[in-house]
């Protein structure tokens, strides 16, 4: 069975083709899990999934998802000796490339100590172009129920998902869409040469050579997470904006050392709900769509009032229909 990818999709399938871009999922367990059974859950999920059987193929400008034979998820074993011995595979799995003519474009490692009841970790490492945020916490959630016996066996799927794109509402499907890529691109045009000459002088040169990819972890206990999820009720801001605005004030700060300029962020908004008909939450495929913005920040700016800002600026950007324009031309 052969699919094309959609938009965004094929925009991962070549990203992947360049270097590596994965997606990696930790979770941290207070025991250590059978490999036997882990090994069982591995291809319970498996068979579950049809894309975690599939492998990618180029042929000529275009890429399909090909569901044929696969091997097993591939399973590996690594001795933990401390509690950031999962950050140190996650680095590893991030910058370590998956051959997208190959399937499982995934593959999975055990972070465990001898002891049975010692802590461990499952470091899960997808394709980007098979997996988005919910497709990695679907398949993490899934894999724990059966190592647990708490989710009934299914039957082998053998149908890929269908493409996001062919799920757009009908204004951004057929001859109706040619205007509205047009102004979006209009936009998009606009804002960028705003951007390069608003930032000139002060943007940081990319980084010569090559690169690599680092987890740094950031943990909140259960108190701070409430009272931030309060304050964002409170105002009315959801958690995605309250993060980003972090995220910029951070750059700003250490980075620029506090100057005034316009910084760049993203937002990555979930398709499922939006398409038609809605794709079932439970689906592993890549449905989100990454959109750039930009906000100016002063030097005395408060946390708040970005985060105000930044979700008025998602707001009227989803309201646009940005989400789809931004999946349709990423390609």
């Amino acid at each position: 069975m052969r699919r094309r990818l959609g938009g965004f999709e094929s925009a991962e399938a070549w990203t992947g083709a360049s270097f590596a871009y994965n997606a990696v999922a930790v979770v941290r367990l207070n025991g250590r899990p059978e490999e036997a059974s882990l090994r069982q859950a591995l291809a319970a999920v498996q068979r579950r999934h049809p894309l975690l059987r599939a492998r990618l193929e180029l042929q000529g400008s275009r890429w399909s998802f090909v569901l044929a034979e696969s091997g097993p998820v591939p399973l590996r074993r690594v001795e933990r000796s401390g509690d950031d011995d999962w950050q140190r595979v996650a680095e590893e799995e991030i910058n370590r490339p998956l051959e997208y003519g190959v399937a499982p474009l995934a593959r999975c490692a055990l972070v465990a100590s001898p002891g049975d009841d010692a802590a461990s970790e499952i470091v899960f490492t997808f394709h980007h172009a098979i997996v988005d945020a919910t497709s990695g916490a679907t398949v993490c959630r899934q894999l724990l129920e059966l190592c647990g016996g708490g989710a009934a066996e299914t039957a082998a799927s053998a149908e890929l998902p269908a493409r996001p794109d062919d799920r757009f509402p009908a204004r951004f499907r057929g001859l109706s869409r040619f205007p509205r890529i047009g102004a979006f691109m209009a936009r998009q045009l606009a804002e960028e040469i705003g951007y390069l000459w608003r930032s000139r002088g002060v943007r940081s040169p990319p980084p010569a050579g090559p690169t690599s990819c680092h987890v740094l972890p950031m943990a909140l206990g259960e108190e701070a997470t409430a009272a931030l999820v309060r304050r964002c009720r409170r105002r009315r801001v959801p958690l995605n904006s309250a993060l980003n605005a972090a995220l910029l004030l951070a750059v700003r700060h250490h980075r620029y050392r506090d100057r005034r300029a316009p910084l760049r962020y993203f937002a990555f908004p979930d398709l499922r709900p939006y398409l038609e008909p809605p794709m079932d939450k439970e689906a592993l495929v890549s449905c989100l769509t990454t959109m750039r913005f930009t906000q100016r920040l002063g030097s005395e700016e408060s946390f708040w009032d970005l985060a105000a800002r930044i979700d008025k600026q998602l707001y009227r950007s989803f309201r646009r229909g940005e989400k789809y324009l931004f999946c349709m031309t990423s390609a």
